[in-house]
């Protein structure tokens, strides 16, 4: 596998090329877990990869879909369903 190969693969498993996904909660579920210490950049990571989504869109969707929150090491972590 040469460089551009590689580079396009990993693009694609971070959901920064073509997808099918349509919700916010997909793209964590695609990515199994994603970890933020501010706010403002989780909204943006998750947005970034869903073309048409907006700030009260991924804001909407995290509110539906919070299981549990617990503080750890001063970080706050957040599991979504």
């Amino acid at each position: 596998m040469n460089n551009s190969e590689l580079l396009n693969l990993r693009l694609y498993n971070h959901l920064l090329l073509t997808h099918n996904l349509k919700e916010p909660v997909d793209i964590v579920k695609h990515m199994c877990a994603m970890q933020s210490q501010a706010w403002d950049i989780a909204k943006w990571v998750i947005g970034v990869r869903l073309p048409g989504s907006n700030n009260n869109s991924v804001i909407e969707a995290y509110c539906k879909s919070v299981k549990k929150s617990d503080k750890l090491n001063s970080l706050l972590y957040k599991i979504i369903l």
